[in-house]
C-alpha cells in the first residue's frame, strides 16, 4: 500500500479522478456511453480513494509520537463497510443499467431505500471518520504533538474534495514517507 504515497500527485489523480473526468466530458457528447462506464469509473475511483486512505493510515500512524494512541484496527475494519457498500451499489447499478436483473416488481422502492439509505448514510459517517483519523495523523506526525479538530482542517478538506486537495497534499505525504525510508535505512 505504499504504492499510493510514493506516487505523484498527477499520477494519484489519474487513479483517482481521471475516469471520472473522461466520463464526464463523454456524456456531453454521449450519455449512453458515459452511463455504461459508470460501473468502471465508480470502481477506479473508489479503488484510487479508499487505496489512498488506508495507505496514509497504515503507513503513517507508526510514526505518530508515542504519547498518541490512535486505533488503527478500528480505522482498518470500519473501511470495510463502505466498501462493500460501494461494491454492491455498483454491482446493483451495473445490472439494473445492462437488464441483468429478475422481475423487481413486486419489490416497492420505499423497501428498497429502507435498505440503500441506512447504508448509505452509515458509509458517509464511516468514510468522515476515517478521512478525520487519517487528518490527525497527517498532522499529529508533521507537528509532532497531539492535535484538535481546527488543526486539521485543511487536511480534512483537501481529503475530502481529494479532487482538488491531491495536489497539494500529495508531495507533503511523499516526504513523510520519503524521510521514513531514509530513517529506517
Amino acid at each position: 500500500m505504499l504504492l499510493f504515497l510514493k506516487i505523484k500527485h498527477w499520477q494519484l489523480f489519474i487513479i483517482t479522478w481521471a475516469f471520472t473526468c473522461i466520463a464526464i466530458l463523454i456524456g456531453f457528447f454521449d450519455i449512453g456511453l458515459a452511463l455504461t462506464l459508470i460501473p468502471i469509473v465508480l470502481i477506479t475511483g473508489s479503488i484510487g480513494f479508499f487505496g489512498w486512505i488506508y495507505s496514509i493510515g497504515t503507513t503513517i500512524h507508526p510514526l505518530l509520537p508515542s504519547d498518541i494512541k490512535m486505533n488503527i484496527r478500528l480505522f482498518k475494519y470500519a473501511l470495510i463497510i463502505p466498501i462493500i457498500f460501494m461494491f454492491l451499489l455498483i454491482s446493483w447499478i451495473s445490472l439494473t443499467y445492462f437488464n441483468q436483473l429478475p422481475d423487481m416488481s413486486d419489490i416497492s422502492a420505499t423497501r428498497i431505500a429502507t435498505i440503500v439509505v441506512p447504508l448509505h448514510l452509515l458509509s458517509l459517517v464511516i468514510i468522515s471518520w476515517a478521512i478525520i483519523f487519517v487528518s490527525k495523523i497527517i498532522k499529529a506526525v508533521e507537528i509532532q504533538r497531539s492535535v484538535r479538530f481546527h488543526e486539521i482542517t485543511l487536511e480534512f478538506f483537501q481529503i475530502w474534495f481529494s479532487i482538488i486537495g491531491i495536489w497539494s497534499l500529495q508531495p507533503k505525504l511523499n516526504r513523510i514517507v520519503t524521510e521514513l525510508e531514509t530513517s529506517n535505512k
